[in-house]
């Protein structure tokens, strides 16, 4: 039989580990109060899985299993006074969820519908048909998936927003939306996701207020057939 004092040791140190991991999940969640309240936002705790039916299938994230806060009102950015809804939820397996913070922004209705996701990212949904698109404007690192090719005003858009904004962000856009997210967030995060955000939501009008016809994204190359 093993030592029984190495069994208590390994229990111990578990638990130590769940405990830690359980208070820096909480203090991210008072961080968001807080920021919350900084910016005279209403901040909801435990919102039903519901209210995201509106915007689900989401894109970015995988299937969500919990919304820990709800924060939404009005906020003035980039000389724009935006309504918008950030929430911080658990996503994937529900015995290991992964914590992600996620705002959603008002756009164009003609804004096309793609996403932008990390090339290492492995979590988002595979089965919604988005196809890998040439988009040579965003910064290294990331990747576009689409459903048709890519207009350059957009992607020129998408690649200067990310290079502002820095690595491990996902967008996804559709018509009339914008939606940001990032996992494994810090307290920083919610101020840097809502200016992403917001310079989003101004670049795509500016550029989809532009003269029809835009260019789109080279196509790949192909063989000829012979």
């Amino acid at each position: 039989m093993r030592d029984p004092v190495l069994w208590l040791l390994g229990i111990c140190a578990a638990a130590t580990v769940l405990l830690l991991l359980d208070r820096r999940a909480k203090s991210r969640l008072h961080a968001l109060d807080t920021w919350a309240q900084r910016h005279n936002l209403r901040c909801e705790r435990d919102v039903q899985i519901a209210a995201l039916a509106p915007l689900e299938p989401l894109a970015i994230a995988p299937e969500v299993v919990a919304i820990e806060r709800g924060i939404h009102g009005q906020l003035h950015l980039l000389g724009q006074i935006l309504t918008t809804w950030l929430i911080a939820v658990q996503a994937g397996n529900r015995h290991r969820p992964r914590s992600y913070l996620i705002g959603i922004f008002p756009a164009p209705g003609e804004t096309p519908a793609l996403r932008v996701l990390p090339d290492t990212d492995h979590d988002a949904p595979s089965n919604l048909g988005y196809v890998a698109m040439p988009a040579s404007a965003l910064p290294a690192g990331y990747r576009a998936e689409a459903f048709q090719p890519l207009l350059r005003t957009v992607t020129d858009a998408l690649g200067e927003a990310l290079r502002e904004a820095g690595p491990d962000w996902r967008i996804e856009l559709r018509a009339g939306r914008i939606l940001v997210a990032t996992p494994v967030w810090s307290a920083d995060k919610p101020e840097q996701l809502i200016t992403l955000g917001a310079r989003l939501t101004a670049m795509l009008h500016q550029v989809l207020a532009a003269p029809p016809g835009a260019e789109p994204e080279p196509a790949p190359e192909s063989v000829a057939p012979s």
